[in-house]
């Protein structure tokens, strides 16, 4: 009896023969916000849950780094990511290779992106500090104060007005720090300029995210980066601040 329950001594090798799974690479530095101190103040980039970057620039002077969603996320390191995105030059967009590193000051980080056009970087961007949980309950309620550009959150969807030609939809998934923004569509509306709205047949995503109050905004904002980038090239890629009245 006590040989028959101890048999069985044999090794097992479909363990080590059976090969193992390559594991799916993660985003290095994910579902966070960073804001440029200077140059060029105005880049505001994104980089979703899934580790996809955005990038809009406001700045009026050399190339902008505007960057629309590509089809690599950014994988590595906390200190140094890779991935790619389609940069906006001289009015239309080309695909970079897209880096993100971590400066020696330990607190900055380079933003580069390499393109058949040639290199455009910021060397001064910080984790925004002012970014809230993006709970549905902080969500719901209306943004915009420009009557043109109006955005209505109940739930997990939206709605609102998206300049004289267009009203706009699409559905928001809060992470920790940033939104996803999915299903965006367009359809006109009646407008004194008699113009079709330009975005109807096409549906776009986006990353946004909450601001908290500040002095410029006393009730906060709700940023949305929408575009229609990924695997091919987008028409569009737009950055809006919402506020909230």
């Amino acid at each position: 009896m006590l040989a028959a329950c101890g048999g069985g001594g044999g090794t097992d090798t479909s363990a080590s023969t059976t090969p193992k799974p390559t594991p799916a690479p993660t985003p290095a530095i994910s579902d966070n916000v960073f804001f440029s101190i200077s140059p060029s103040a105005g880049v505001i980039a994104t980089i979703n849950k899934a580790g996809y970057l955005r990038s809009s620039d406001s700045s009026t002077t050399g190339q902008p780094l505007n960057l629309a969603l590509g089809n690599t996320p950014m994988t590595g390191t906390g200190a140094s990511s890779t991935g790619n995105g389609w940069l906006s030059a001289s009015g239309t967009f080309v695909q970079s290779t897209v880096s993100l590193t971590l400066n020696s000051d330990s607190t900055t980080y380079t933003l580069k992106a390499q393109s058949s056009n040639g290199q455009v970087t910021n060397s001064k961007l910080q984790l925004s500090t002012y970014v809230v949980t993006p709970t549905l309950a902080a969500l719901a309620g209306n943004f915009g104060v420009n009557p043109q550009y109006l955005v209505t959150v109940n739930g997990n969807t939206f709605t609102g007005l998206y300049g004289y030609e267009c009203s706009w939809s699409g559905t928001l998934t809060p992470n920790g720090k940033t939104i996803d923004v999915t299903h965006v569509t367009f359809e006109n509306t009646q407008n004194p300029t008699e113009l079709a709205c330009a975005h109807t047949g096409k549906e776009f995503t986006g990353t946004a995210f909450l601001e908290g109050p500040s002095a410029a905004n006393p009730r906060g904002a709700l940023v949305i980066n929408i575009d229609d980038g990924g695997s091919g090239m987008p028409i569009m890629s737009k950055l809006y601040y919402f506020i909230r009245p």
